[in-house]
């Protein structure tokens, strides 16, 4: 079209197009801090049509899209960040809890004392029968030192219980992020299904892409799964070689128990009818799964151990002990920290506890007792009872650290890729507000246009 109509026209087109430019600055501005929103932006291009004699004649500006702003090499980056970040605060979180359970603060004044100072004031507590001023071993000598067993138990029966009720704690944490996968993978599929299903305006086709994104990010902390996407945005998501999302299909995860003999449950995570246990590269649920099925575990085993090993070297001494004061029975009952106690026999019969016996080896039995400070607790090694316990408390806290400075360094990452990527698809109300003033500029001066052509048309019409 030619001519003043033909301006006209244009004109008309311009407005419309400007008008389009500035619904989504406004849809933008909006959207300015909704999570994980990316910019959009219409697409514009030049309009040629063949004028008369068949040149190109210019004919205004038209809508080619709309584009979602963002970087997809940035956006597998923050997943993949997403997934380590999850995995390392599920270990930090669960060496914290444990560190805490060990470390417990200690109180002078009701002479609380963690298991470490426990092991030291039992021990301890036969240097008074030491002692030549105090004969035979007196009462306040017998009944400190069975306190100072009952606090000894105590502190073992204390650190098992808790571990067990942490791991159990730790169960609920499985059972609520595998309950969070599935519904992510469930709502995916949903966005797949959306993007393939319907038409859809480019518009709302980027709004659907970023929900999209958001819970893929969500499901890789969780999982530490990865993902590929079509041309059309659909996703597929995988574990290694297992697919969990393709299309509008999602599997499910379940996750079982295996209690066996032991106080607490090894789980495992399977996919839907699959028998083999999923291995997750990364995510919470890795970290939960490494903390409830191999610390909590292995500090149980070593909290057994030296338990053990003080219930058979102090019955054992106390048997040995002849004499008239005592001995000939055992001073704990049990096997392991859970079932540690001072014999009720002792408790009964303070009278039977030896203060002052005599071993076969020519030692007294406190002094036997006290030597326990020196001696190694097994056969073959030479760590003391004192060092073993604080070997198992330098290792949780050496694990503890190296999770916190993995922690530190995943979220300065993560942090840093998502300001890279905020800053290609995050919404800058400046830019929005330059872009604005530009789009007002443009309606007003197509508006001009369009008003000088229709004043030329209605000079031309006035003449005729």
């Amino acid at each position: 079209m030619s001519g003043l109509f033909g301006i006209i026209e244009t004109g008309k087109n311009a407005l419309f197009v400007q008008q389009s430019a500035l619904q989504i600055l406004n849809h933008n501005v909006s959207n300015a801090s909704t999570p994980g929103y990316s910019r959009q932006r219409v697409l514009m291009g030049a309009r040629t049509i063949l004028g008369n004699m068949g040149w190109p004649s210019g004919d205004g500006v038209e809508v080619l899209g709309v584009q979602r702003v963002t970087d997809q090499f940035m956006v597998s980056r923050l997943g993949r960040a997403e997934a380590e970040l999850g995995e390392q605060y599920a270990l930090v979180s669960g060496y914290d809890m444990l560190e805490l359970t060990f470390a417990e603060p200690v109180d002078d004044i009701l002479g609380e004392t963690n298991l470490g100072d426990s092991i030291t004031s039992f021990l301890d507590s036969w240097q008074d029968a030491l002692n030549p001023e105090n004969g035979d071993g007196s009462g306040d000598i017998r009944s400190l030192i069975l306190e100072s067993g009952r606090m000894l138990v105590r502190r073992f029966n204390d650190r098992d219980s808790e571990m067990v009720y942490q791991s159990q704690l730790l169960e609920n944490e499985v059972d609520v992020a595998v309950t969070q996968a599935n519904g992510l993978m469930q709502e995916i599929a949903r966005y797949n299904s959306e993007l393939v299903g319907s038409p859809l305006s480019e518009s709302a086709r980027g709004n659907i892409l970023d929900a999209q994104q958001s819970a893929l990010f969500e499901l890789s902390a969780i999982t530490g799964a990865e993902w590929s996407q079509a041309e059309s945005g659909v996703a597929t998501v995988q574990i290694g070689t297992r697919t969990l999302v393709q299309g509008n299909t999602a599997t499910e995860l379940s996750v079982s128990y295996e209690r066996g003999s032991g106080r607490t449950a090894v789980a495992s995570i399977h996919v839907a009818g699959e028998s083999q246990a999923v291995d997750f590269p990364s995510g919470s649920i890795r970290g939960h799964l490494e903390i409830l099925n191999e610390r909590i575990p292995e500090l149980l085993d070593r909290l057994d151990t030296l338990a053990a090993a003080i219930i058979e070297k102090a019955n054992a001494i106390h048997q040995d002990a002849g004499g008239a004061s005592g001995g000939g029975v055992d001073l704990f009952t049990g096997s392991d920290a859970s079932t540690i106690s001072v014999n009720e026999v002792l408790d009964q019969n303070p009278e039977l506890l030896s203060t002052s016996g005599t071993l076969s080896d020519g030692r007294s039995i406190a002094e036997a007792m006290f030597d326990l400070h020196f001696e190694s607790m097994n056969d073959g090694g030479s760590d003391t009872l004192e060092d073993y316990y604080a070997a198992t408390i330098g290792t949780l806290g050496a694990k503890s650290a190296t999770s916190r400075q993995l922690f530190d360094s995943s979220l300065r990452f993560k942090e840093g890729v998502q300001d890279r990527l905020e800053s290609v698809s995050g919404v800058s109300l400046d830019e929005e507000l330059a872009n604005m003033m530009m789009v007002q500029a443009a309606f007003q001066a197509s508006s001009r246009v369009i008003a000088v052509a229709d004043s030329l048309l209605d000079s031309i019409l006035a003449t005729v």
